[in-house]
């Protein structure tokens, strides 16, 4: 499906989520007032990378950068390969041991032997174009590699596979620092009698301040859904936030202002906690595979916006949800956000669909075969979204 989600793009898949959100609204899982009162909180998305130490970092940069120049027959004076995976196992059994001299001896050993490899292919590909492009990126990120230092500001190397990856520090006692992006989440600080639902998630590269991407990302979810945030309740990372309308959100702890409606609200504002846990234990948003910062884009919303789905309205919602990104049948497709407007009918649950409700004889019947058809559909439709 990796093609499949290059050609459909970001905006496509964010056009799903809001047609998504335009079913639930007309089968009254969700209501007006879920969509105007809303939590919005940050999480990080760990990439698939292994833990940065210097050790590793400088003997796999020197182990890529051999077997390049070997696919190139680039022939080099020495490939220290052996002596370089020696070294990196010494640096981790010296640290164990405490013995910080020898280790920090091994790392200069690994320093040096990654310098002269850098060296001695620059010499061998000077002047040859392609070879210098095929080598350009490699080679600098091998050097920034060897040049970095712990203490130092700025952007560094965390694996050279995903340069892009960012260290964030959320303040876990289990995990002091996590390796990946950060993630907004928001969902709604009510109850919606569907569950609950991710209304709008964001990737936020470079690791910014949680209060400087309030604006944007309640003005893409505004965008999304339609429909405008009364109430924003957040914690106290978001104080000093860019948000344009102040007096519409509430940090937690706040006194000023706070009538009881509001005071139970605030109280309801670390159940986004558990959202993000079922989203990252459960959806797929744990770990991340795909490449690149697109990939860190496309990962939060291939997942389904809440944990389960009507099955009354499954057969209706893959109809309306193809039908707008279906040249054919496009033309049968109206805009997600004026159906978010339109009164919406009568809710059924998955319970009471399953039980037959008061459904007797041929009705009752009817019943389960829209259950097992609107069952086919969602399990058609999951692997189109999903995978």
């Amino acid at each position: 499906m990796t093609r499949w989600r290059q050609r459909l793009g970001e905006e496509q898949l964010v056009a799903l989520i809001q047609e998504s959100l335009s079913v639930a609204h007309k089968t009254g899982a969700i209501g007006p007032k879920d969509l105007e009162r809303v939590v919005v909180d940050t999480t990080v998305q760990p990439k698939a990378v292994a833990h940065p130490t210097d050790a590793r970092l400088m003997h796999r940069a020197i182990t890529k950068l051999v077997e390049l120049a070997k696919r190139n027959r680039v022939p080099l004076r020495q490939s220290y390969l052996r002596l370089a995976k020696r070294a990196a196992i010494m640096v981790g059994r010296y640290t164990h041991a405490h013995q910080f001299k020898r280790a920090r001896r091994q790392l200069k050993f690994l320093r040096t032997r990654l310098g002269r490899i850098i060296r001695d292919i620059r010499r061998k590909i000077d002047g040859d174009a392609v070879l210098e492009a095929r080598f350009g990126a490699l080679l600098e990120l091998a050097q920034r590699v060897r040049t970095q230092d712990q203490h130092q500001r700025g952007p560094k190397v965390y694996a050279l596979h995903a340069p892009e990856v960012e260290c964030i520090g959320k303040g876990k006692a289990r995990a002091p620092y996590e390796f990946g992006c950060k993630v907004s989440i928001a969902t709604p600080v009510t109850s919606p009698k569907g569950g609950q639902f991710v209304l709008h998630a964001k990737a936020l590269h470079g690791n910014p301040f949680d209060g400087h991407t309030l604006g944007p990302v309640i003005a893409d979810m505004e965008k999304l859904t339609g429909v405008e945030a009364r109430r924003i309740h957040v914690d106290k990372g978001y104080r000093g936030h860019n948000h344009p309308h102040r007096f519409r959100v509430w940090i937690s702890g706040q006194v000023r202002r706070v009538t009881a409606s509001i005071r139970r609200e605030m109280k309801r504002r670390a159940a986004v906690e558990p959202v993000i846990g079922h989203v990252k234990a459960e959806h797929r948003m744990d770990r991340n595979y795909l490449k690149g910062r697109v990939g860190d884009r496309i990962k939060h919303q291939r997942r389904p916006r809440r944990g389960r789905l009507q099955l009354r309205h499954a057969p209706a919602m893959a109809r309306r949800t193809l039908a707008c990104h279906h040249p054919g049948l496009r033309r049968n497709c109206t805009d997600s956000k004026d159906r978010l407007n339109q009164r919406p009918p009568a809710f059924f649950t998955e319970d009471g669909l399953a039980l037959g409700g008061k459904a007797r004889g041929g009705r009752r019947r009817a019943a389960d075969l829209a259950v097992s058809r609107g069952r086919r559909t969602l399990l058609n439709l999951a692997c189109w979204v999903n995978i």
